[in-house]
């Protein structure tokens, strides 16, 4: 279960004495904090449930979404230098959107923060669905399962590159074990390229957003 890094599942800011050493400077640090703040929705959180959507509440404004969805982008734009702060916030249990992904879902700040982090850390934009589905990533091993905090204290000092890496090579060998691997040849030799064009470029993919 994902550690919470503040008092109550409704607080608004997290506390301050984190394990991080961040390289941003203060104004750099209030900048951030403000886009994450940008990501609590003004609007009520609409009643969805797993296999069901009954439309949004009759306040419902979209157009109060769309700081959320700036603020999102600009955080995107922060690349690698927001992590310890989306780390720090990705306990937020507050309403931030709801999108549709086979089914409805709404995202809470905390949810949108993991995963504009883990949008970088795991930059499969371009993999064909009809390939099948992609091995089990380390989202799940640190978000679902585990604890981001630690994930991200043993990894504080670590580029984005060499973060991309980690993740791809677990991928790959999730592949070389699967149990159909012969044929999910493409699947693999997808994620070499992958890995070998962040070797060979020396620098992270390209991020195109969640």
């Amino acid at each position: 279960m994902l550690l919470l890094i503040c008092s109550g599942l409704g607080c608004r800011h997290p506390q301050r004495s984190l394990p991080f050493n961040s390289e941003l400077t203060t104004g750099q640090t209030k900048h951030i904090e403000y886009l994450i703040e940008q990501l609590a929705s003004r609007n009520s959180r609409p009643d969805v449930s797993e296999w069901s959507f009954s439309g949004y509440p009759a306040d419902y404004d979209h157009a109060k979404q769309v700081r959320v969805d700036d603020a999102i982008r600009d955080l995107q734009k922060a690349g690698r230098k927001a992590f310890p702060l989306l780390v720090a916030h990705s306990g937020d249990k507050r309403y931030s959107c709801t999108r549709v992904y086979a089914a409805y879902r709404n995202w809470s700040v905390g949810d949108v923060c993991f995963l504009v982090l883990f949008g970088q850390v795991e930059n499969y934009d371009h993999f064909p669905k009809s390939w099948g589905k992609m091995p089990g990533g380390l989202w799940q091993i640190h978000y679902e399962d585990g604890d981001l905090m630690a994930w991200w204290r043993e990894r504080k000092t670590w580029s984005l590159q060499k973060l991309q890496i980690e993740a791809i090579e677990h991928r790959i060998e999730g592949e070389r074990q699967h149990e159909y691997r012969e044929k999910r040849k493409r699947i693999l030799e997808y994620l070499e390229k992958r890995r070998e064009s962040i070797l060979r470029n020396a620098l992270p993919l390209e991020y195109y957003g969640i």
